[in-house]
């Protein structure tokens, strides 16, 4: 009987028709060559969070909600709105709204947040020395408010002791854990304006030491846009043009601050904040903001979380870049380019949207340039001797990148954030170890942290500390950062 034979290398290939498009993607063994240049060539990374760029005046996550609000009251943000809302048609959301409601719900149903928000703020008092007077009997005054509440409903619970006597004298299983239901439970006038007045206050004031601890439970864009993402899933179109409109204005918001810090000179090679210290750094740049920064620092600068150049059509796959965001008129975007490209139409839809990645747990691959995005990354990551942080928090919710750390186990890790206990705090429990296992040193007015002979946290600002001698990479892979 004679044998069948296949040839892949002429004639048909049976087994990929498209092994040479194959063989282009995957670059294999190559990739480590084609990335760095060199298999062998010492890589140091620099991952920018949002503290880059808080650093240079850009709000914090939780301070977007009340900016875009601020923005949206400006002429420019009128404009932007009437015609994003023609373009999307029939959205209900409203930022203002949305900060109203969010202030009456915590008000009502506040022993909630009660914990965290009187354990965030006596942790400040504790460890912020520069606090001023004010600051400080406001952090008293609302831990003290709040921890009244705290003991009446620990008053109010049932304690072993007490369920094992009516178990043995009446017969009857406790299913409450309290005599009192908080739910029912009317606040009176009195009490409730002054924590609507502390509320109010926590977000007008946004840097305000005490008070940021208070409006971050209750204003967080990150948790708006994973809510409203859901309806991709669901299909519920009013959600979904929810999402439009709130992840649009967002990136409007933005473009319009990158707009005027390049009115203000931030063009070209002038970089403000950080980004002028990296400018042509040889180190591979990987950021979790979404202005275009730094692009402009490096051609190489991976965007894990998306930019503001690109979008894409969830609906269609197709992936789309602006050449310049420089120049845009905002209003004319939005209701001449987006509104012709979005449509809900069943017999043709598009739904174009931002290429930010709402943070959930699990991570949503809204395009395909995410795949080689993560890849890249993730082979960056193995082969980094020093991995350098730049205003990055560490949150739970960034799991994903967090387990690609987790792999290195040998590179050197500097980390240079103001709020060193919460970065401290946040780490040691991605890398498991224990907190308060370090040696604390002073150089230069600022404070050190060494964990486990190779990871070191600074404290200091990153507008005035000199980051240039922690962008060389360390000769041996084993070279530690004291």
């Amino acid at each position: 009987m004679e044998q069948t034979t296949i040839d892949i290398n002429n004639g048909t290939n049976q087994i990929a028709p498209n092994a040479t498009v194959q063989q282009q993607i995957f670059l294999g063994d190559k990739f480590a060559e084609v990335l760095t240049k060199s298999k062998d060539t010492p890589v140091t990374m620099v991952v920018l969070g949002a503290g880059a760029e808080t650093a240079m005046g850009m709000p914090t996550s939780s301070r977007l909600i009340p900016a875009i609000v601020e923005y949206i009251a400006t002429p420019e943000g009128m404009a932007v709105d009437a015609a994003l809302r023609k373009a999307i048609g029939g959205v209900r959301f409203h930022f203002d709204r949305f900060v109203n409601n969010a202030i009456d719900n915590l008000a009502k149903d506040l022993d909630k947040e009660l914990e965290t928000i009187c354990r965030n703020i006596t942790e400040e008092l504790r460890s912020n020395t520069s606090l001023t007077d004010e600051q400080r009997k406001l952090g008293m005054l609302i831990t003290r408010i709040f921890r009244k509440i705290i003991d009446i409903k620990c008053g109010a619970a049932i304690d072993d002791e007490t369920e094992s006597l009516i178990s043995e004298v009446l017969g009857t299983t406790v299913k409450d854990d309290s005599i009192i239901d908080f739910s029912r439970i009317n606040y009176t006038e009195t009490f409730r304006n002054v924590i609507v007045a502390i509320l109010e206050k926590s977000i007008t004031d946004g840097e305000n030491p005490i008070l940021r601890h208070v409006y971050r439970n209750i204003l967080d864009i990150e948790q708006l846009l994973s809510q409203y993402f859901y309806a991709f899933y669901t299909g519920r179109k009013g959600q979904m043009r929810d999402y439009l409109y709130i992840s649009w204005m967002l990136w409007a918001f933005l473009v319009s601050r990158e707009q005027q810090m390049a009115g203000d000179g931030a063009t070209g090679t002038i970089l403000p904040g950080v980004y002028g210290k990296l400018h042509d750094t040889d180190a591979h740049l990987l950021t979790f903001n979404y202005t275009t920064l730094a692009g402009r620092c490096s051609d190489k600068a991976i965007y894990f979380h998306g930019s503001l150049l690109c979008y894409v059509d969830v609906e269609n796959k197709n992936d789309f870049r602006l050449d310049n965001i420089t120049d845009i008129s905002l209003p004319e975007f939005f209701s001449s380019k987006l509104a012709a490209e979005i449509s809900f139409d069943d017999e043709r839809k598009a739904i174009p949207i931002p290429s930010f990645l709402p943070p959930m747990k699990l991570q949503t691959v809204i395009s395909r340039h995410y795949i080689s995005t993560w890849y890249q990354t993730y082979q960056l990551m193995l082969r980094a001797r020093r991995i350098l942080f730049l205003g990055y928090s560490f949150a739970t919710i960034d799991s994903f990148f967090c387990d690609m750390l987790r792999e290195n186990r040998d590179a050197s890790i500097v980390i240079i954030d103001k709020n060193i206990d919460d970065v401290s705090r946040n780490l040691c429990h991605i890398l498991q170890m224990p907190v308060n296992r370090y040696t604390r040193q002073i150089r230069d007015n600022a404070e050190y942290r060494i964990y486990d002979n190779r990871i070191t946290i600074i404290q200091a600002d990153l507008a005035t500390f000199d980051i240039t001698p922690w962008l060389s990479t360390p000769d041996h892979k084993s070279s530690k950062n004291v």
